[in-house]
């Protein structure tokens, strides 16, 4: 596991392959490039995966900072929390 904290600098939703992509860190020239499947495989997923990103897009919009939890070798993301009101 690994975590990335920082701002969300840039969010991408592509539906043609399933994903939102985001670009978190202290800076947009230092920033990692982390992903949210919008198609988990599961329902609780298929529910859960727009709630994350509507609170990612509201951290973007509203400049708050975020953690992010995904794999060690991988830019999946499976969990996150947002710093700030």
């Amino acid at each position: 596991m690994a975590e990335t904290t920082g701002l969300v600098h840039r969010l991408k939703i592509d539906a043609a392959s399933g994903a939102c992509w985001l670009h978190i860190g202290p800076s947009s020239t230092d920033a990692a490039l982390l992903c949210v499947s919008l198609s988990l495989g599961t329902v609780r997923g298929e529910l859960a995966a727009p709630c994350m990103v509507n609170a990612l897009t509201s951290a973007l919009i509203a400049g708050r900072e975020v953690t992010v939890s995904h794999g060690a070798d991988d830019p999946w993301v499976y969990h996150f929390e947002t710093k700030g009101s």
